[in-house]
């Protein structure tokens, strides 16, 4: 069986809810189906599979970083991948800071 893969380059779209330090990265216009927890880390999967979108509980905890500096992403990539029992979730943005 070949790779399969979700070509959403351009659709991705995220929030942060800063009342609750919760970040979530997802593919616009997929619907996650079912969710896989990692403690403060939640994957969310799609019918056909594919992960479409990551929250991140504790965000300015995990990333060190203050709220303010996660309500200002400019622009973010992710990268998911599964094989046999390995998940690799690769997330990359890039923010502002004032200091």
């Amino acid at each position: 069986m070949g790779t399969k893969k979700l070509n959403a380059e351009g659709k991705g779209e995220w929030s942060y809810d800063d009342a609750n330090d919760i970040l979530l990265f997802k593919t616009k216009d997929r619907y996650y189906e079912r969710s896989i927890e990692f403690g403060d880390i939640v994957l969310d999967i799609d019918r056909e599979n594919f992960i479409t979108g990551v929250q991140i509980f504790a965000g300015s905890k995990i990333f060190g970083m203050s709220r303010e500096a996660l309500r200002t992403i400019k622009q973010f990539s992710l990268t998911t991948k599964v094989e046999s029992s390995q998940v690799v979730v690769q997330l990359r943005f890039t923010t502002t800071s004032l200091n």
